[in-house]
């Protein structure tokens, strides 16, 4: 992720940020497909082989980078531990990436776990198993996909802070839908919106942080936003999945995409300030000077 602005233009970096989470998305239901080809097939054995040989197209590639030459930053005292610290005070108090990252988390934690959890809901609540779990899953990866389009094609980086917002909102009431219906069709639809939702949001809200962040911490900031962003939804499918063994597996669920409700209501009334902070820089190709 840090090294996206260093590959493509300020104006491309939006572009170039949907046009990798279309990949990631598309493998999440091509991938699965053809794997099930070759194990049926050929066995798992050769599953795994071919699917460690396709990394060395990857490695190739990036023997193939040529980077502009950048200045090191001046190492911090203290060594390793005391940069990392420095990185979560600077992506904590930043004016405008601080409250991106909120958002990011919540919504990681509150409603992105529907995800990790549809195994449970394709077999304990729809009773359709294997099969069920196939259609969810390709279900959102193709939500995503279309939202990776959209934002692909969307050609500007103004706008970009109601997008996240909308997102926010958007995933929550996907989410409450998703866990009240007993029709799984309709629960099918409702994943693509959900798988819609978190991309759009996501890869906004990362386009307007790599903007905004100065380039001397953009490694670890963007780090940090790889850890919320893949990392929450493991977490707190952890916490929603122990919540359920108490309240059932739709309540917690549902509690979290109606709690990303107040997220929207709270942010909303801040999005013109959010907007004054991140999309003028963004439009003058600057970015916020900030000193933790």
């Amino acid at each position: 992720m840090s090294l996206v602005p260093s590959l493509v233009g300020p104006n491309d970096i939006g572009a170039a940020i949907a046009v990798n989470s279309v990949s990631f998305n598309l493998a999440r239901f091509i991938g699965p497909a053809v794997a099930g080809i070759v194990i049926t097939t050929m066995g798992i054995a050769t599953a795994f082989l071919l699917n460690a040989l396709t990394f060395i197209i990857f490695l190739i590639a990036m023997f193939q980078l040529r980077l502009p030459e950048q200045q090191t930053p001046e190492r911090a005292s203290g060594g390793f531990i005391a940069e990392i610290r420095q990185g979560f005070r600077y992506a904590v108090l930043h004016p405008a990436i601080g409250p991106l990252l909120l958002i990011v988390t919540s919504t990681s934690l509150l409603a992105a776990p529907v995800l990790e959890l549809l195994p449970g809901f394709a077999d304990a609540v729809f009773g359709r198993g294997a099969e069920g779990l196939a259609w969810l899953t390709s279900a959102s990866g193709v939500g995503a996909t279309i939202g990776g389009i959209w934002l692909a094609k969307r050609g500007t980086l103004a706008g970009l802070t109601k997008v996240v917002l909308g997102g926010t909102l958007l995933l929550g009431a996907m989410v409450v839908l998703f866990t009240s219906t007993t029709n799984f069709w309709i629960a099918v639809a409702a994943t693509i919106f959900v798988g819609f939702a978190r991309l759009i949001g996501g890869g906004s809200a990362q386009t307007l942080v790599q903007s905004v962040v100065e380039e001397h911490m953009r490694a670890r900031v963007m780090g940090i936003y790889g850890l919320f962003f893949r990392g929450g939804p493991a977490l707190g499918a952890l916490i929603m999945g122990a919540l359920s063994e108490v309240f059932g597996l739709r309540w917690p669920i549902a509690v979290g995409g109606i709690l990303c409700f107040f997220l929207w209501f709270i942010f909303q009334r801040r999005r013109y300030s959010l907007e004054l902070l991140l999309e003028p820089t963004i439009a003058s190709g600057e970015s916020i000077k900030f000193r933790s």
